[in-house]
């Protein structure tokens, strides 16, 4: 139905591969408006997720269904 581009600045928090818990702000590239649903989503060239998954592991981690989610707080 809508979608916004660069909607907002989030803190996220999710411990790196060595255990450590950090803290960063991100800006996620859209919120999307469905008739059923709503949120924030990324939107990167699969071979960049692959990437970013095995740098970030807590950060971009792939889900049942082979999407990348981020199970940050």
């Amino acid at each position: 139905m809508e979608f916004y581009d660069q909607p907002y600045r989030l803190t996220l928090k999710f411990f790196t591969k060595k255990g450590q818990l950090v803290t960063v702000t991100h800006i996620p590239d859209f919120f999307v408006i469905r008739q059923q649903s709503a949120g924030f989503e990324e939107w990167k060239p699969q071979g960049k997720l692959e990437k970013l998954s095995l740098l970030q592991p807590n950060r971009y981690v792939k889900n049942q269904d082979g999407q990348c989610t981020c199970p940050a707080t």
